[in-house]
């Protein structure tokens, strides 16, 4: 994982529970996760973290449904729990039915993007901090209605949008679609930063 920061086991047929066993084992701690589904019409179990487009009965989601809404923000470019305090350090996902075409769950390598920055650049975004939200994600989305508990557990944090690895010591960008403001920056048509 400190090499490579993605690792894949293919063709590992495991069931929900030896996936949350196999998680409880390997140091990825099991946190609740801000979502809008309600207990009652939960897919799977406590602790897992549902992005299909079922519901609880096994059926498609309709077109209206929030749900839907909220999980389609899955297809966009994220860190995983990026818009939590203290996000997740891994990951551990499964694919159960997988689409023959599309459907991919891709990988960047933000210690690359860094790399190819500019020294000048480096130098302006080194101490920069973003606030990450669930609500910036899903509003790129159209879903901009919110319950006052929903904005709650979704309102922003603050994460660093350069990270040193504390193994390796490389340097990376954590940008994501949970990212909507730069602490410091405006909004207009023209952004400027001032630095701090």
């Amino acid at each position: 994982m400190d090499r490579y920061a993605v690792l894949v086991f293919h063709d590992q047929k495991i069931t929900d529970e030896q996936q949350m066993a196999s998680a409880a084992t390997s140091a990825i701690s099991r946190r609740p996760r801000g979502h809008i589904t309600k207990s009652e019409d939960k897919r799977l179990q406590v602790g897992m973290n549902d992005v299909s487009n079922l519901g609880r009965d096994g059926q498609p989601l309709s077109r209206e449904s929030r749900v839907r809404l909220f999980n389609l923000g899955n297809m966009l470019w994220h860190s995983d729990s990026s818009f939590r305090a203290i996000p997740a350090k891994y990951s551990l996902l499964s694919a159960r039915v997988v689409n023959p075409v599309g459907g991919n769950t891709e990988f960047a390598d933000m210690r690359a993007g860094y790399d190819t920055l500019d020294p000048a650049t480096k130098a302006l975004v080194e101490d920069l901090v973003c606030e990450h939200s669930l609500m910036y994600s899903r509003g790129s989305l159209g879903m901009l209605d919110y319950s006052d508990e929903e904005r709650a557990m979704f309102r922003p944090v603050r994460q660093r949008l350069v990270r040193t690895h504390p193994v390796s010591g490389r340097k990376s960008l954590y940008l994501s679609s949970h990212a909507g403001a730069i602490v410091g920056c405006r909004r207009p048509r023209r952004a400027s930063c001032s630095a701090t």
